[in-house]
């Protein structure tokens, strides 16, 4: 991206679980457990020290107040937006990310404004199973046909889960809506990773994706073809590409490492 801008992207995740039930207090976590639901912003950019102040000051601030909705904070290590920053909470839902909470945690701007995110809701949640721990997202910015949004969720829930479920150790394919929010109707597809060093196995630095990747989508080939009629054309990478996830990666993706595994 060009000069120093960093466009800041805010994630908070919900966590479905029982009225008095709360998350432990974790000053600097290091992975993320994955949610029913998430909560998606961007505000200013920051400078390059921005990744040592959230490891620092903001998550540790944060989670000392708030230990049922604890912060986690990434960067982008690759793809369109790289070295944009994206928090996450976990047991939180889009009014309780408010700006006086934000302010209080050492954050200003547009980073305090909660409207300018967006809550998303997982697809096909019923048929996801349990969701991972993770150190890496790689979030695809997918783009849905409105008028077949809600065959899509049937899609996901009853042929993609069902299909990808276990063949992958330790990556998974989640999907998400906005339901709240300025990206309203608008989904992203999630390739989750429990370690940053695990997206080596299918995604290698500098070199082409590995033998395990085309395994693992080889039986997703005729259900690429059936995405394809899902997504408005030109959004998301053709078979002319030869990839193996071809149709199911989009064309604008970015990968996050959690900065509790990267400052070690």
């Amino acid at each position: 991206m060009p000069g120093r801008r960093v466009v800041i992207t805010l994630i908070a995740l919900l966590c479905l679980i029982s009225a008095g039930c709360s998350a432990p207090a974790m000053e600097n976590p290091r992975n993320l457990p994955l949610a029913p639901s998430i909560i998606l912003g961007s505000s200013t950019p920051a400078d390059d020290s921005f990744a040592d102040v959230l490891r620092t000051d903001v998550v540790p601030a944060w989670n000392a107040e708030h230990a049922s909705m604890p912060l986690h904070a990434f960067q982008a290590d690759r793809g369109e937006h790289e070295g944009e920053y994206l928090l996450a909470w976990n047991g939180a839902r889009l009014r309780d990310v408010t700006a006086d909470a934000l302010e209080a945690s050492g954050l200003s701007g547009g980073l305090a404004d909660p409207s300018s995110y967006t809550e998303y809701a997982l697809v096909g949640a019923e048929s996801a199973g349990s969701l991972p721990s993770v150190e890496l997202l790689g979030i695809h910015r997918v783009q849905i046909r409105p008028e077949r949004a809600d065959e899509f969720a049937s899609f996901v829930a009853d042929s993609i889960y069902p299909t990808f479920q276990d063949r992958a150790p330790g990556m998974r394919l989640l999907y998400y809506r906005g339901v709240e929010g300025g990206e309203e109707g608008e989904h992203i597809l999630i390739f989750t990773f429990d370690t940053i060093e695990r997206r080596e196995d299918y995604f290698p630095t500098g070199q082409p994706e590995t033998q395990a990747l085309t395994d693992a989508f080889a039986p997703m080939q005729s259900l690429g073809d059936a995405l394809a009629e899902y997504q408005v054309p030109g959004s998301y990478l053709g078979r002319d590409t030869g990839l193996a996830a071809a149709i199911f990666e989009a064309v604008d993706w970015t990968d996050y490492a959690h900065l509790g595994a990267t400052g070690d």
